[in-house]
């Protein structure tokens, strides 16, 4: 299974890290997930309580919150779907999707839809790098 993914799509820029916390972060834990989201003006790092992992049947499904606003419950965060992945001792290349969200703040809410969802087509490799212990 591969702990690294390096991944480009439509102005974006996604690195994760399923393990081992990728790059060191002052004040994070070793041995966690990091997700790094590039995009226009948007530069961020995320692990921790800010990012979720969860097992599907069809892959992995890393969630990081990009942005709070500070506003109760308007947030933004981008979904990543990890593909299952064989390797065989080198990198493989590797398509898949993320998903940009933004939440509606809990005073707009009313009838229709709290959520906004903007698709990102995805690729890049998938592969096994050395991380910190």
């Amino acid at each position: 299974m591969p702990n690294y993914y390096n991944l480009s799509g439509r102005s974006t820029k996604v690195i994760y890290y399923s393990e081992a916390g990728g790059p060191i972060i002052a004040g994070t834990p070793p041995k966690r997930p990091s997700l790094e989201y590039i995009s226009g003006s948007i530069n961020v790092t995320v692990s921790g309580t800010d990012l979720t992992v969860s097992k599907l049947e069809i892959g992995t499904l890393v969630t990081a919150l990009i942005n709070k606003t500070g506003v109760p419950g308007a947030a933004t965060y981008f979904s990543l779907l990890v593909p299952d992945v064989n390797l065989n001792g080198q990198s493989v290349t590797i398509q898949t999707l993320g998903f940009l969200t933004n939440t509606r703040e809990v005073s707009n809410i009313g009838p229709g839809q709290r959520e906004a969802y903007t698709e990102v087509a995805l690729s890049g490799t998938a592969g096994n790098v050395a991380t910190p212990l």
